[in-house]
This record gives C-alpha cells, sequence and structure tokens, in this order.
C-alpha cells in the first residue's frame, strides 16, 4: 500500500504547484476606448485604449490591435485595422493608447443601421501566458456623423379615382448631420421601378419633394414603393418607404 500512496502524494503535490503557478499569472484586459474627434464618415480618428493588468504578476510587452468596423475572434494572429505595442504592465496598473489612423468606411447595405462596432484585442499574437485569455477581446458600438437621407412621407392631396390623374408628393429628408453627395430618387407604382429625380444633394435637417404624376385603371388598394440612393451615407437601412393608398371608383 506504501508506493500507492506516495503516487497520490505526488500527483497532489504537482496539482498545486501547478494551481500556485497559475495565481501568479498577469491578466491583461481592454477597459475602454474612446474616440477623438467623433468618427466620421470618410474621416479618419484616434481611439484612444485603456488596457489595465488585472492579473498577479507583471506582464510582457505585447501587441494591442483594434478595428474601427469589425470584431475578433479569440484566435490569435488576427491583425486589425491598426495596431500599437504594449509595454509591461505591473500588478493593477493600466495605461492609455492612442492609435491613429482609423477609418469609417462606407458600408452599402440596405438591412443595416448606423451602428459600427469598434474591436480590440490585446496581446492577440499570444506573447503573454495570462491568467485568462478569453477576455482580451473589447467591443463597443458608436454612430458615426455622417448624411443620411430617407424617403420621409408620401402625400396625395385627394382620394385618387379610377381613369383621373393624380399627383404623389414624395418627400425626401437628409436626417444626418453632415450635406449629402447627389442622391436619386426611384419609384413603383406596382410596376418597375422608375428614376423620379437625381440631385446633386441635401443639407443637413433638410426636407424637399418630388412630384409624380400617375392615372389610376383599377379601384382598391394599391402599394407604391419609393427609395432614395445615394453612393455616401451612414445608414442604408432607412433608404426605402412603403406608401398604400385607396383607389376610388
Amino acid at each position: 500500500m506504501r508506493p500507492i500512496s506516495f503516487s497520490w502524494t505526488v500527483l497532489g503535490a504537482i496539482l498545486v504547484a501547478n494551481l500556485l503557478y497559475a495565481q501568479q499569472l498577469p491578466d491583461l484586459v481592454v477597459t475602454d476606448a474612446k474616440f477623438r474627434p467623433d468618427p466620421e464618415l470618410g474621416k479618419t480618428f484616434t481611439a484612444y485604449v485603456t488596457v489595465m493588468n488585472k492579473g498577479k504578476a507583471l506582464s510582457k510587452v505585447c501587441r494591442l490591435d483594434v478595428k474601427a468596423n469589425g470584431t475578433f475572434s479569440n484566435l490569435v494572429g488576427q491583425v486589425g485595422d491598426q495596431y500599437t505595442s504594449v509595454p509591461a504592465l505591473p500588478v493593477g496598473a493600466t495605461i492609455t493608447l492612442p492609435i491613429s489612423g482609423l477609418i469609417v468606411s462606407n458600408v452599402i447595405n440596405f438591412a443595416t443601421n448606423t451602428t459600427r462596432t469598434f474591436s480590440a484585442f490585446v496581446d492577440s499574437k499570444g506573447a503573454v501566458s495570462e491568467l485568462n485569455k478569453s477576455n482580451n477581446i473589447y467591443k463597443t458600438t458608436y454612430v458615426p456623423i455622417g448624411p443620411d437621407l430617407i424617403v420621409s412621407r408620401v402625400v396625395l392631396p385627394s382620394a385618387p379615382r379610377v381613369g383621373h390623374q393624380y399627383m404623389f408628393q414624395v418627400y425626401v429628408k437628409n436626417i444626418g448631420t453632415r450635406m449629402s453627395q447627389q442622391y436619386s430618387l426611384i419609384g413603383s407604382l406596382g410596376g418597375p421601378f422608375f428614376t423620379v429625380a437625381i440631385s446633386p444633394g441635401l443639407p443637413p435637417g433638410m426636407e424637399t419633394f418630388y412630384l409624380v404624376r400617375a392615372q389610376a385603371i383599377s379601384a382598391g388598394l394599391a402599394p407604391t414603393f419609393w427609395q432614395v440612393n445615394s453612393a455616401w451615407e451612414v445608414n442604408y437601412g432607412n433608404n426605402f418607404l412603403v406608401y398604400t393608398c385607396t383607389i376610388l371608383n
């Protein structure tokens, strides 16, 4: 029985030693990120990223990668839009590092909204042995500055009747904070889309309207479809409006 007892004693000593070693490791986390100037569509900004060592030992020099709009997985070796070096941090120490040259890119997606995701990955190359490697990624969202065009409303001055012509007033508004670029307004009265207007741009906060002449051929509910298109804006998810009118006999 003595050899068996001796074997268990050695194994227990190894387990205790490993546990004590793990408790003395550093643990790097990103605690905050601030942006200056406020991110604007198509322009560069600087992220000020705060890193903390909340572990039990001095950390090593490592790399911090960031993405202006995107996320990281926990796989070591990923590369961001920009990166910087994090110095060795004592236990409990924090440091705020500027990372410049980040740009808010244009994302043309009619199913998305204005929100972008900023991500930071500390020790992205796996240079530091840590207590916890699953907390090295930080994410936060922000809404960039820029133009944002919408079809704000559609107005029919009077109820249309079969066989009569009537006039749509289709309103476009820039709800963003910057002058828009050239845009087009297209519409559909139940058939193919057609171009209503092409405009050189719209200042922030301004609303304008366009007239569309139509003629009713049958009574009932008539859905119409309107969309404003621009090559450069912060949100494409709100560019589309469905307006249903009632055609009278």
